[in-house]
């Protein structure tokens, strides 16, 4: 009986991580903090559970970096704002091809919002 249901946790572990969704790709993103709405264009990659790629701003292309641990992903970059380097994090969790939502805190103002990925076409 032991060995059953081991059998199944591990059949279940690894059925959830097989079916997860991607970030990998191309992402239109909208982002709403403390009440000031922005859009941008990210480019991710994903190798061995680190994201990699780059988030386009205005015209300024900016490295990001981060981790996906199964259908959780946060990624983050370090941008100019009011004259200092601030790091905006993003978290979220996957649960469709296309489209994502999650948070975004903003460091080292302690403020935080909201964002939406959809695939870009």
């Amino acid at each position: 009986m032991k060995k059953l249901f081991t059998s199944i946790v591990l059949i279940s572990s690894v059925s959830a991580f097989a079916f997860a969704p991607s970030i990998a790709g191309k992402w239109s993103i909208h982002q709403n903090i403390v009440g000031n709405e922005s859009d941008q264009e990210c480019t991710i990659a994903v190798s061995d559970n680190k994201i990699s790629g780059s988030c386009k701003a205005g015209e300024k292309e900016i490295p990001i970096k981060g981790t996906v641990d199964g259908s959780n992903v946060t990624w983050s970059y370090d941008t100019e704002a009011n004259g200092g380097t601030v790091t905006l994090t993003y978290k979220a969790t996957l649960d469709k091809e296309d489209k994502f939502a999650g948070t975004v805190d903003v460091a080292p103002y302690n403020v935080s919002g909201d964002f939406t990925a959809t695939a870009a076409k």
